[in-house]
């Protein structure tokens, strides 16, 4: 028999326990509470006792109460039996709770069933907003496409029920993308998602498919005209314009309808009969609504079969056909891809010196002139992506007598580097491969993809991020991502050699591969002006037409293109000033031609030729040099675009101007600037400038004058204004001193 002080650390036990205890009879009456009774249910435990179950329990889950009962009991002595149910909370609410009950009828000191309650409130919440990411996009918190297929399975396996299903798509939505960015074509949506809402009913869904695609699902149609009338109100309230930013922003939609009876379709069949819709008013003029149209239907799959378009609307066009013959189509290919998938190899050149770096293979289907990305991306619509990828690898890794010193560059999709078949073809020694993945394919991927790539270079692969330059998602990656080669857009490279924003952002992407260790590579030059200028702004590789097209292994590159390149080059180290006129102008091919001129001086005519270069070079309206004087109290300016100019001015009475002579340090003046020198304001203002700035003339350890830059508008200095200004200093007090230039 248990002791007294057995029996106190028991019921201790019992009263500090993190559930809510009840002892119960047969009939639900709680005949003790104890435990976590106020913690679950904001009560004291005598507020229980003598109640029943049914007072605290939700009315819809009675039924769980009676189960849980009667299964405990017919357990018998000792059996449990397990189940959830909802509390009432004493302020009103329900609790969710997690309950056990253990026969204990038969125990002298217990005589009833033992319910141990513990609060799952917490747990179920979190459930619940899984189950919600699950099933709701993370913008505009619609359904998604997953959700929305349910529920149009659900409504299709309802009897002697007619469903409508809309596809809504935002026309020209990249421009917002591209005008406002991506914040607001986000908020932009949102604000889209809302409007569609609101023009369901509130038993329809309105789902966000991804990007710029919504379905509305009217589950219920009673008049034939109804999915029009939501059309045509969808139309409507997309009329009306947004408010982005306080600015007001038009955007039109079209509308894709299909209308039909339960059971006559498959849900597959109606999704493609919605889309083609949809896809059908974009081609009839966009801003309108499409009924979809077998006859249209067919003609456009018979004209696609025919004609074979190799453009963007191609790889769309394939989702019309159905899900089946999609499948067979790939599935025939895989029965034997030897003969019905043709590789070709594209050289990839080094622009500095026209040789061949590496080959990209590229796959070509037998009898098809439909884009490959088109099959590719059908066989992922068709669950065959990986396995359609992987044979065109092996086939492109298994081709021989690849000349040596070249590495094979092979498309994989983060599907495939994910696979184990990608393990199985891709182990060991990778120091001959480039892995190329687009921008947009890496966006969804997570870590789990960051990690696989960095095992693979870890084995020696290169990584290349191709469409760099197309948008901003690609400089996202490569920001995340630091790949091995960053492949420039045909979009940004095309047209290069005229078009100086080009210049500058290929410019760009070169300076910025080059301070995080990678390499650019440009894609689809196509003339040998490009080719001239894209080796001249330092971009290291390139592949397109004008070099070699794709072909069968291994080919050679232009005679002309490898001409280019390397007279490119050699222009360069041979500095010839004919040759460098003609080349794409960069920061450091500025600088080092107007350096070059400082070189060449011998008079003061020859310095005052290199003040015009110099002005442009740092950007300002006038350049002036000074020396000090053998007695070390003033300057005098030796050259300047004024020859009417004083030529001396005593340091006492510019302290900036001695300051930067004894120093060494640069220096700004900025007419509003309250600290700045009032002499070289006051100097300024009478010579019509708002801006100065002075850097020290050094030669042979001393500093021998200042140089000068003026500026009309006031505007503080760059770094590489300062920069600039100091190298081209160096390189004038040289001359000078050189030249011995000190006599007027």
């Amino acid at each position: 028999m248990p002791s007294p002080h057995s029996k106190e650390l028991l019921h201790a036990l019992v009263q500090n326990a993190s559930d809510l205890i009840l002892i119960v009879t047969a009939d639900g009456l709680i005949r003790e509470a104890t435990g976590a009774v106020t913690e679950v249910l904001g009560t004291e435990p005598r507020a229980c006792t003598g109640r029943t179950l049914v007072d605290l329990v939700h009315p819809h889950d009675c039924v769980l109460l009676n189960g849980l009962i009667t299964g405990a009991l017919s357990a018998g002595p000792g059996g449990t039996e397990r189940v959830g149910w909802r509390m009432r909370h004493a302020e009103g609410h329900w609790v969710d709770v997690e309950v056990v009950a253990t026969n204990l009828v038969h125990e002298e000191h217990v005589g009833g069933l033992l319910l141990s309650a513990r609060d799952i409130s917490a747990s179920k919440a979190f459930e619940e907003q899984l189950r919600h990411r699950a099933f709701h996009d993370p913008l505009t918190q619609l359904p998604n496409r997953a959700l929305l297929l349910d529920r149009i399975e659900q409504a299709m396996a309802r009897d002697q029920r007619t469903i409508a299903l809309l596809f809504v798509d935002l026309d020209d939505f990249k421009v917002v993308n591209d005008s406002l960015g991506h914040a607001a074509g986000d908020a932009l949506l949102t604000a889209v998602a809302a409007r569609l809402r609101g023009c369901l009913r509130s038993a329809d869904t309105a789902a966000r498919l991804g990007g710029d695609e919504f379905a509305l699902l009217i589950e219920e149609v009673v008049d034939p005209a109804e999915g029009e009338r939501v059309a045509n109100r969808v139309l409507d309230t997309m009329r009306r314009p947004f408010s982005l930013h306080g600015e007001p922003v038009h955007v039109a939609v079209s509308v894709g309808l299909v209308v039909a009876d339960a059971g006559t379709l498959s849900v597959d069949e109606l999704l493609r009969r919605a889309d083609f819709a949809m896809y059908s008013a974009k081609h009839n003029g966009k801003s309108r609504a499409e009924h979809f149209d077998p006859n249209a239907d067919a003609e456009l799959i018979e004209q696609f079969q025919r004609t074979a378009p190799v453009n963007q609307a191609a790889e769309r066009v394939t989702w019309f056909a159905r899900a089946e013959e999609q499948r067979a189509e790939i599935e025939h290919v895989l029965e034997d891809p030897a003969t019905r998938i043709a590789q070709v190899f594209q050289p990839i050149v080094d622009l500095r010196t026209g040789l061949v770096s590496a080959y990209e293979a590229l796959s070509r289907f037998a009898g098809s002139r439909r884009p490959p990305n088109a099959w590719f991306a059908q066989a992922h619509r068709c669950g065959l992506g990986i396995e359609l990828e992987m044979a065109a690898a092996q086939a492109q890794l298994a081709t021989p007598e690849r000349p040596a010193g070249t590495r094979l560059s092979i498309n994989l999709s983060p599907t495939s580097l994910l696979s184990a078949e990608a393990d199985e073809h891709l182990g060991g020694d990778l120091s001959h491969l480039i892995l190329e993945v687009t921008e947009d394919e890496l966006v969804a991927e997570g870590t789990a993809l960051e990690d696989r790539l960095a095992e693979m270079r870890g084995r020696g692969a290169r990584l290349a991020v191709d469409d760099i330059g197309a948008g901003y998602a690609g400089l996202k990656q490569v920001m995340r991502l630091q790949p091995d080669v960053l492949k420039l857009d045909r979009s940004l490279v095309s047209g290069v050699a005229v078009d100086p924003a080009k210049g500058a952002m290929v410019d760009a992407l070169v300076r910025y591969a080059r301070r995080i260790g990678s390499e650019v590579c440009a894609e689809g030059v196509e003339s040998l002006d490009d080719l001239q200028a894209l080796a001249d702004l330092d971009v290291t590789y390139g592949q397109g037409f004008v070099l070699s097209h794709p072909g069968p292994a291994w080919a050679t590159v232009s005679g002309p293109a490898v001409a280019v390149c390397r007279s490119a080059l050699s222009a360069v180290i041979r500095h010839d000033g004919h040759e460098i006129e003609r080349t794409a102008t960069t920061s450091e091919l500025q600088l080092e031609r107007v350096c070059h001129q400082i070189g060449a001086v011998t008079d003061r005519g020859g310095l005052r030729g290199v003040l015009d270069p110099i002005r442009v070079l740092l950007g300002v309206d006038e350049v002036t040099l000074s020396l000090i004087t053998p007695d070390g109290s003033r300057v005098e300016t030796i050259v300047s675009h004024d020859e009417d100019t004083d030529p001396f001015f005593s340091l006492d009475d510019y302290p900036a101007t001695a300051a930067v002579i004894a120093t060494g340090e640069a220096a700004q003046v900025l007419a509003s600037d309250p600290e700045a020198d009032p002499a070289e304001v006051r100097l300024l203002g009478e010579l019509g400038y708002r801006s100065l700035l002075m850097v020290p003339l050094v030669a042979g350890a001393q500093n021998i004058g200042v140089l000068e830059a003026n500026a009309t508008e006031e505007r503080p200095w760059s770094r590489t204004q300062i920069h600039s200004a100091r190298i081209l200093g160096y390189q004038l007090a040289h001359v000078l001193d050189r030249a011995r230039l000190l006599a007027r």
